[in-house]
């Protein structure tokens, strides 16, 4: 039997610490590092290529807006990266506790976990994903794929096929070619992925029935993550909500629940709110609920409470706590405040009894953050000084300074000179651009600057380029920002700060002043209102 191997680095068995087998692939925890570094460097429009799939999750880059990192013919997610790093971690933890591992360093759930159902790839799906990955556009994707599948439309990789061409253009040609493929294969690994792309097409009756009969059907939650998905995505389907909702209470525990309901708060409707809730409120005392990523995304009152309830039973012992905490007290701080200093009692606890874990960092810079106090800032700063080597001891000194800066506060001298210290000491590439944002807000010198330009560079990061625009405005930086406003178009969030930022750096400036009196007619509630409006009306004065 060949020695399976890691298809980033080539590495096999005997030559890496652990290796993670996916559904087509194999990475080792060296490359699952490196894949995570480059989800944190690449700028959007470096992403390629637009429709393959991850090996892992078999989720397709243009159906659910994934970036991928490629390895040698195969492709990892971001969310299969944190489902791999959260694994070694497992592992890690395994092996310190004195417990036995294959001889590739996975425990026995592991392909479960992270989603797989290990399997090889066929000559034609192969053939097929080669084919995706090579169009130049999706012009030229449709034409091909059309070739490809009218010779192919009875093989079982035609599944796959036809749910990447509905992503691209609906169609009804297309519609019945799925129908007519699910009728032969309904128990294939991509017919949920088909359901669910047949659902967004076309809604119609008989599509509804289908999604609804695989959600009766079975309790596998992550077989199902396609069809789930589709359902959470788009305009609601009350049969179908009440039918996830029955699925929910037949199996809450499945750690795929977690990602599979997980949306954007633009997304995120009354509906699916719901479910998220439900099962929240199920995995109550389940310490193996993965809930951190709902509440980072969280606006929501009750979902907010409903994760504090976790964090407050079933949380205590699991592995999602100090990501959950983190997240949790400044959601609490902006949408919450009545929970807020339940919250806060039960931070100030946790870091109490944990001053070494490796996350402290971000659960004190979280509770400075959101109290405000002198004492948790005090208190902060003594634990810096005594854990500055640690991994997360930064973000104390990040969050220092950038309260600084929202309240328009005196800079902190000694957080100052320590982020000057941290960022000397790092390479261009690893600097981080949480702390080299909050020097700048706080200090404006040549060489915060420069770091800020160059962490603008390399990752496009948007809240980065309006300090910049704030703090030392020049015409490359107006130039930088006025390409940005294309991209941020509706973007409810950094939109309306951008033109705030142009128009601060640039009075005048025809692009943002026109896109100011657009967004001005579109989000009149908007809490930047008070922010730009004077300023478009001071531009038409003068």
């Amino acid at each position: 039997m060949s020695k399976q191997k890691c298809d980033w680095c080539g590495k096999d068995t005997e030559e890496v610490e652990t290796l993670i087998a996916g559904l087509v692939a194999n990475i080792c925890n060296q490359c699952v590092t490196f894949c995570l570094q480059e989800f944190s460097r690449k700028a959007p429009e470096e992403w390629k290529p637009k429709r393959a799939k991850c090996s892992f999750c078999w989720y397709c880059s243009s159906s659910s807006d994934q970036k991928l990192i490629s390895g040698d013919g195969v492709y990892i997610c971001l969310e299969c990266v944190h489902l791999c790093v959260e694994k070694l971690e497992e592992i890690a933890a395994e092996r310190a506790a004195g417990c036995e591992t294959d001889e590739t360093g996975n425990s026995d759930d592991e392909h479960a976990d992270c989603s797989c159902r290990n399997r090889e790839q066929t000559s034609k799906e192969k053939e097929w994903l080669h084919l995706a990955n090579e169009a130049s556009d999706d012009k030229d994707f449709l034409r091909q794929g059309r070739v490809w599948l009218k010779q192919n439309r009875s093989d079982e990789s035609a599944g796959n096929a036809i749910a990447m061409l509905l992503a691209v253009k609906p169609a009804a040609g297309l519609v019945a070619e799925g129908l007519t493929w699910l009728s032969q294969n309904m128990n294939h690994d991509s017919a949920p992925e088909l359901v669910g792309e047949l659902l967004k097409a076309d809604p119609s009756p008989k599509i509804v029935r289908l999604a609804g009969t695989y959600l009766k059907t079975s309790d596998d939650v992550s077989y199902l993550r396609p069809i789930i998905r589709a359902i959470v995505e788009s305009p609601p389907h009350k049969g179908l909500y009440k039918k996830i909702e029955d699925l929910i209470v037949r199996n809450p525990a499945d750690s795929a629940w977690s990602l599979a309901l997980m949306t954007t708060s633009k997304q995120r409707s009354k509906c699916s709110q719901s479910l998220v809730l439900k099962w929240l409120r199920l995995n109550d005392r389940n310490p193996e609920a993965y809930v951190s990523c709902h509440i980072l995304l969280a606006k929501s009152p009750e979902i907010i409470e409903a994760v504090f309830g976790w964090v407050c039973r079933g949380g205590r012992t699991g592995d999602d706590l100090t990501s959950s905490l983190s997240y949790l007290v400044p959601a609490a701080a902006k949408y919450h405040r009545s929970i807020l200093p339940g919250v806060l009692k039960v931070a100030r606890a946790w870091l109490k009894k944990n001053p070494d874990h490796e996350a402290a960092g971000r659960v004190y810079a979280s509770v400075l953050s959101a109290s405000g106090s002198k004492l948790d800032i005090l208190r902060a700063k003594q634990w810096y000084q005594e854990h500055r080597t640690s991994d997360d001891a930064w973000y104390v000194i990040s969050d220092i300074l950038d309260r600084g800066y929202w309240y328009n506060a005196k800079p902190d001298e000694y957080s100052v000179k320590e982020a000057q210290l941290l960022l000397r000491a790092e390479t261009s590439t690893a600097r981080k651009q949480r702390l080299v944002g909050a020097l700048l807000g706080a200090h404006t010198d040549d060489e915060s600057i420069g770091w800020a330009k160059e962490a603008y560079a390399r990752n496009r990061t948007p809240w980065i380029l309006i300090r910049l625009l704030l703090r030392a405005p020049d015409a490359e930086t107006i130039a930088e920002a006025e390409a940005a406003l294309k991209r941020l178009k509706e973007h409810e969030e950094l939109e309306p700060q951008m033109i705030y930022a142009v128009l601060m750096a640039d009075g005048k400036n025809k692009l943002a002043l026109r896109r100011g009196r657009v967004w001005l007619k579109r989000s009149p509630e908007n809490k930047w209102i008070k922010a730009v409006a004077p300023l478009i009306r001071s531009a038409g004065k003068k």
